[in-house]
């Protein structure tokens, strides 16, 4: 209680029960007051500098005592949720909220921040234009005279801009940072390559893909631009697989691209013949060739 009893200032104490206001007694020269009374009572209305409370506290009921300009100060580790969704009730009256570290030195810093409060209204300064010169300048000076620190600034270069919004993000940070540049910075760059398209107006020659690789490949080419196909098989359209895919790719020239074109020539690669045969069935000029035919002997 003695470093409570800051200059200028009556101290009052809020009590929740009869049991806490005769634990509150031993203080003496403080006012005790119910809590319920204070918050209820007009003649609290707008009437106190502080509140000194707990960060788990019922906060928007506070705005209504404070006065404007004044400060509610909850003690605890860091803002909770809920101090941040009603900062902007304290925010239009003028008047601050914010989290104080229960090691902290509060007493000292309050104690020249109600001076400079007491010291503005009680020496006639009732323009406020001049009464905020006159606390900016007091403010200033207690900064000068290392009485109150300014908020802490961390500085992270560009290229770690990512651990820089890290740090604002957590919870216990306070202060702000600062993003520098210099001619050593080097910042990562992803490069987007562009993705490959195939040309609509070109034939693309599809040697063994009539099975399930095929039809992957083939749904893939079309994606991209590959309109006309040319299927190059032994077997041709007999096999069970290569009927379905063929019937997949006609589905999808009737739906959704009507230019889809695909045809099955049966032949060998390894014979010239077939394979000319191939290319010379082809509607359009042939621009690429996918070999995926292969014999397997074990």
């Amino acid at each position: 209680m003695p470093r409570l009893e800051i200059r200028f200032s009556k101290v009052f104490l809020t009590c929740r029960s009869h049991d806490h206001l005769e634990k509150l007694r031993i203080t003496g020269r403080a006012t005790l007051i119910d809590r319920r009374s204070a918050l209820q009572q007009p003649a609290f209305q707008n009437f106190f500098e502080a509140i000194l409370t707990d960060e788990k506290d019922d906060l928007p009921p506070l705005c209504n005592i404070v006065k404007p300009g004044g400060r509610v100060v909850a003690l605890g580790q860091s803002a909770s949720v809920g101090m941040r969704s009603v900062a902007g009730l304290f925010l239009r009256k003028g008047a601050t909220i914010g989290v104080f570290h229960r090691t902290a030195d509060f007493a000292k810093v309050a104690t020249q921040q109600i001076e400079i409060r007491y010291a503005a209204e009680h020496c006639g300064i009732a323009d406020e234009a001049a009464q905020k010169r006159t606390l900016l300048a007091e403010a200033l000076g207690l900064l000068r005279r290392g009485v109150v620190s300014s908020s802490p600034c961390e500085r992270f270069d560009l290229a770690k801009l990512p651990e820089a919004i890290n740090r604002l993000a957590q919870g216990d940070f306070v202060g702000s940072a600062i993003i520098t540049r210099t001619a050593a910075t080097r910042i990562p760059i992803r490069v987007v390559t562009s993705s490959l398209t195939f040309n609509p107006d070109a034939s693309y020659l599809l040697v063994g893909c009539l099975g399930g690789l095929g039809r992957s490949l083939a749904a893939w080419m079309t994606a991209r631009g590959a309109r006309h196909f040319i299927f190059l098989s032994r077997s041709g359209a007999d096999k069970p697989e290569a009927a379905a895919l063929l019937e997949e790719l006609h589905e999808l020239a009737r739906s959704q691209h009507p230019d889809l074109t695909a045809k099955v020539i049966r032949g060998d690669v390894s014979i010239r013949d077939d394979v000319s045969r191939a290319i010379s069935s082809a509607s359009k000029p042939t621009k690429g060739v996918v070999q995926v035919a292969m014999v397997l002997k074990e």
